[in-house]
């Protein structure tokens, strides 16, 4: 509890605290746990670490937040560009890779 917390005796709500599991898949965003200390994980760190974080754009949030929980728009990391995700939730497995956007003509 921080000090205005104890002042109002009250615990103030965020509004991204409002937001629940529900909400995420219905508005198909799908978090994703990397267990780091599994041999078998791999990611592109350049992607995840490099990449501009855009929660701003989409909540108020303070620094604590933004510093762990990171919003990816795709486009920065490769322009024309989408997240493909393909998840087996009972091998606990997944993978994601860029894809165009619109499709290439083949000759």
């Amino acid at each position: 509890m921080n000090s205005r917390e104890k002042v109002s005796g009250q615990r103030q709500t965020h509004r991204w605290e409002l937001i629940s599991f529900k909400d995420l898949m219905e508005a198909n965003i799908y978090p994703v746990a990397i267990n780091l200390d599994d041999k078998g994980a791999s990611f592109n760190r350049q992607f995840f670490y490099e990449s501009p974080n855009r929660i701003g754009q989409y909540i108020e949030t303070n620094t604590a937040i933004s510093e762990c929980l990171r919003v990816i728009d795709v486009s920065d990391y490769a322009m024309g560009c989408h997240l493909d995700l393909v998840m087996d939730d009972e091998k606990g497995q997944a993978i994601a890779f860029c894809v165009p956007d619109k499709p290439s003509e083949v000759l």
